[in-house]
This record gives structure tokens, C-alpha cells and sequence, in this order.
């Protein structure tokens, strides 16, 4: 069986063993591999994304609105601990 795959072997052409070698062999495993990096990037934009969405959620106005009802819910508390500035 040896020497018959040895015969076969010096009969291929460098397109043959291009064929068998890349496309039968390699191609499978390189698209898997393009494929888990492009989850994997898709994953990371996709967390990022959300992560801009939460860290801008809100406008500074909105912020400086509660901020302001917070300032006033703190004096209100000091006041009445008897602090006055």
C-alpha cells in the first residue's frame, strides 16, 4: 500500500497537491478560525456599545437637576442638625 501512495504521490500535479493540502485539509479549520474571531469582536464592539450606552444614559442636565434636589435634601438635613454656613 506504501509504494502505491508513493507512486500516486509523484504522479500529482502542484495544483493536485495545492487542492489536497489547502482546500481539503486547511480551509475548514482557517474558516473556523476567522469565525471565533469575528465572535469574538463582534462580542468585545457589542460590549462596548452597551457600555457607552449605560456611561451616557443620562444628559449632564439631567445630572445637574439631581444634583441640585440632592444639595437641597443635604442642607436641609445639616439645618436641621444645627450646622449654618
Amino acid at each position: 500500500m506504501d509504494e502505491r501512495i508513493k507512486k500516486k504521490y509523484e504522479q500529482l500535479t502542484d495544483e493536485e497537491i495545492k487542492q489536497i493540502i489547502v482546500e481539503e485539509k486547511w480551509f475548514q479549520t482557517i474558516y473556523n478560525h476567522i469565525d471565533t474571531i469575528n465572535n469574538a469582536v463582534s462580542h468585545k464592539l457589542s460590549s462596548h456599545i452597551t457600555e457607552i450606552v449605560e456611561r451616557y444614559e443620562f444628559t449632564l442636565s439631567e445630572f445637574a437637576a439631581e444634583v441640585t434636589t440632592l444639595e437641597s435634601k443635604v442642607k436641609s438635613h445639616l439645618e436641621r442638625m444645627g450646622f449654618k454656613w
